[in-house]
């Protein structure tokens, strides 16, 4: 099982016009660093065990199998200006304790991209993804950040009208 604590972020990259009378057309390029929603932040067993507020945890809980966690984070994107064009986003956390061997047993922890809602609760444990293994966001056991390009995703939660990631 793996932990990730502090804040996850995600970086956008994003194309802002200009206005015309300042500088006349165009677009600016500007980094916007989104920090996740807290209070939706954690994770949700198998078993109907809801955790928000904490690390969020991932894998197997107790070793048999019997109790699997699956990791959500969110990230309000309501602060990038309406008119935006987004070029990248990178999803970054901190992995910051394994316990066990998670790897060998398990695999790698990947991606989907789901929506939680305002809240997480118990269903958010077997939602059907927007899209499955979007990709690996860690493939061993090294403490440390780790990255994963979801610029695809963030664009359809946008053409989508969804408020968040």
């Amino acid at each position: 099982m793996g932990r990730s604590s502090g804040s996850f972020v995600l970086v956008l990259v994003c194309a802002i016009p200009l206005l015309s009378g300042c500088g006349g057309g165009g677009a600016d390029s500007v980094t916007f660093t989104v920090a996740s929603t807290a209070s939706v932040d954690g994770f949700v067993t198998n078993t109907a065990f809801v955790d928000t507020g904490t690390p969020v945890s991932v894998g197997d809980t107790d070793g048999s199998f019997g109790n699997v966690a699956r990791g959500f984070v969110q990230f309000d994107r309501s602060g990038i200006p309406v008119g935006a064009t987004i070029l990248s986003a990178v999803l970054r956390m901190h992995q910051s304790a394994v316990f066990g061997a998670p790897y060998a047993s398990l695999g790698n922890v990947v991606v989907d991209h789901v929506v939680i809602g305002l809240s997480l609760d118990a269903a958010d444990f077997g939602a059907s993804p927007l899209q499955a293994d979007v990709g690996v966001l860690s493939s061993n056991a090294v403490v440390g950040l780790k990255s994963l390009d979801v610029t695809a995703q963030v664009v359809a939660d946008v053409a989508a009208a969804r408020s968040s990631s």
